[in-house]
């Protein structure tokens, strides 16, 4: 039986385009604009999050990423993130779990971790100095529309953005992409929608509001990965 995409708040079902511009960008977002749907909610912001792990990068190796989202007042107080790598389902949406955890102060406080299985996730950093490597100052815009009624219905989030990648040390940008995701949002989806409808919806959003573009490919990499990936070890 397939598993129910909202069984687990802590899933995240997400696919993500990398585009060759922002009018790409933009296209692909008038695009959602015009698809019939149920406006929840739209926001336009700029933020900055930052990605830690061990000198030896013991938390990524695990296949785990730590991360601070800064507060962004009045949308969004500052949080710690936890997340898997997860895995590519065949269309190319990752299957993540992600941990979240706001904050009352913007600050770096892994106290406020108290999801076991987030803590357990941790667990290769006990003992280590934890720095922070890079961060992302991402300029973005989300429309959040639900499809369909009752038991059939799904929520999508679309995003658009701008993400330039700065190292912590020299504070100098050493990679942009332009990135469109789709996401499944299951606490204001139907319960009874198992993981392959979601993938579904999802891939069905996707192709649509991507036709017509050019240059674009799907991104299996999340931010972590790509971020970090200047500071290991060549081999």
């Amino acid at each position: 039986m397939a598993r129910k995409a909202a069984a687990d708040k802590y899933l995240e079902l997400e696919k993500n385009y990398i585009l060759p511009d922002m009018a790409s960008l933009k296209k692909a977002w008038d695009a959602f604009v015009a698809l019939k749907g149920e406006e929840i909610r739209q926001r336009e912001y700029v933020t900055t999050i930052r990605y830690y792990d061990s000198e030896a990068f013991d938390l990524l190796a695990s296949g785990a990423t730590l991360r601070k989202m800064d507060a962004c007042p009045p949308l969004f107080r500052a949080e710690i993130d936890v997340k898997t790598i997860g895995k590519a389902l065949e269309g190319g949406t990752m299957d993540r779990k992600e941990f979240p955890f706001p904050m009352d102060k913007d600050v770096f406080d892994l106290s406020v971790v108290t999801e076991p299985e987030a803590i357990a996730l941790l667990k290769p950093l006990e003992g280590k100095d934890i720095r922070e490597v890079f961060y992302n100052v991402n300029d973005r815009q989300d429309l959040r529309k639900t499809f369909g009624k009752a038991a059939a219905k799904g929520t999508i989030e679309v995003s658009i953005e701008r993400a330039d990648f700065v190292d912590t040390k020299t504070k100098k940008i050493f990679y942009s992409m332009f990135q469109l995701e789709i996401e499944f949002k299951q606490k204001y989806s139907s319960r009874s929608m198992n993981i392959r409808q979601a993938e579904g919806l999802i891939d069905h959003i996707g192709s649509t509001i991507t036709q017509g573009i050019d240059n674009i490919t799907v991104n299996t990499r999340s931010k972590a990965e790509i971020g970090f990936t200047p500071y290991l070890p060549k081999t």
